[in-house]
């Protein structure tokens, strides 16, 4: 009897993994963008509070992209930026209200008192 309920567990346990819904392109650029913004040459492990500060940025970027509709010229963009300069120039290509929009986000998710422009 144990040894059909451990097949059974067996068998199941790779779709487990299967219900989980695919990233959304806006979930993908995101991500690999702020990946490659902490990747560094020393290869040094990433502290944890960076790590957290990641997730929550990538969190409220995917939202924000979904939510606003990001272009695609926008998600190509983030996904061609090798480097922080390169991810910063893509914001550029957000309508001025996407760009409010992020930029506020930004400013919650750090912690920053950011003033709205006029």
């Amino acid at each position: 009897m144990k040894s059909i309920a451990l097949v059974a567990l067996v068998l199941a346990l790779p779709t487990v993994g299967c219900r989980q819904k695919a990233p959304t392109a806006c979930e993908q650029s995101v991500d690999r963008v702020l990946d490659r913004a902490l990747t560094n040459d020393a290869a040094e492990e990433v502290p944890q509070p960076i790590l957290d500060m990641k997730a929550r940025m990538s969190n409220t970027l995917a939202k924000l992209c979904t939510d606003d509709k990001w272009s695609s010229d926008v998600l190509s963009c983030l996904d061609g930026a090798n480097d922080p300069s390169a991810a910063k120039g893509c914001e550029a290509r957000l309508t001025p209200a996407q760009q409010k929009k992020f930029e506020k986000s930004m400013g919650e998710v750090m912690g920053l008192p950011i003033a709205e422009k006029k």
